[in-house]
Order: C-alpha cells, then structure tokens, then sequence
C-alpha cells in the first residue's frame, strides 16, 4: 500500500480503516460520502482527520477534511464506520 498523497510505502494501517504516513504524517480514511454539494468530492473521496505535513502534496488529491472539500471549503460530509 502507499499513500495517496507523498507516494511513501512507509505507512501503517491501524483500526482496521485508518492509514498514516511516517513520511508525511497525515492520517486518513475512506468513508462514505454523506452530503456534499462540490464537484471536487466522489465516492472515493478520502476523509482526512490529520493533514498531510508537505503543502504541495495536499493538493494532489482532493479529500474531505473537517467536513469540507480540501479544494473549495464547500461543505462535504462523509460517514461509515
């Protein structure tokens, strides 16, 4: 497995769901998306609960980070566990 956003192998899976990054520190997970009104945000969309350290590597991909879209800010809401 790699990390969706720094490319690293260095990560680890815990809770069953959760991936973090000992490169680039971020945590993430996949959930269901809820609500969202924001073209950026699909099914696949990742849910963030730590962000990624490097800037550049956030706007790799788009991803929900405290219940909004991490391109627009417009509110995205994602559940599932």
């Amino acid at each position: 497995m790699q990390c969706k956003f720094c490319l690293s192998y260095d990560i680890i899976v815990f809770h069953e769901h959760y991936t973090f990054c000992k490169e680039c520190a971020v945590i993430y997970t996949e959930l269901i998306v809820q609500e969202t009104n924001c073209e950026h945000i699909t099914d696949n969309t990742i849910t963030v609960d730590n962000e990624c350290w490097y800037k550049f590597r956030r706007k790799s991909i788009p991803y929900i980070y405290k219940d909004a879209c991490s391109v627009c800010g417009k509110k995205a809401i994602a559940d599932g566990w």
